[in-house]
């Protein structure tokens, strides 16, 4: 299984951690492709704790996590807009 978690505003709708089968998945794009989430709106792709980018290769046993843009997340956690910078 391919283990995806998401965070921020692309867990709406979807659980934190999500198991995938890895028949049909080549790619970090084709888990964004199975869970309906625009490659645009992904600012970190991590796979195993690595900065990937979506054509990067997955394989059973990988841990894939997903970030939003920043904007995006800013919005989602008010708080978080004191953080940002200037």
């Amino acid at each position: 299984m391919i283990e995806v978690r998401v965070f921020a505003t692309l867990r709406q709708g979807r659980n934190k951690v999500t198991l995938l089968s890895p028949e049909g998945i080549a790619c970090a794009g084709d888990i964004l492709d199975r869970m309906n989430i625009p490659q645009e709106e992904v600012s970190i792709l991590l796979i195993n704790g690595f900065h990937h980018k979506p054509e990067s290769e997955v394989k059973d046993g990988d841990i894939v996590a997903l970030f939003p843009q920043w904007e995006v997340a800013e919005r989602w956690i008010p708080d978080m807009r004191a953080m940002s910078p200037p």
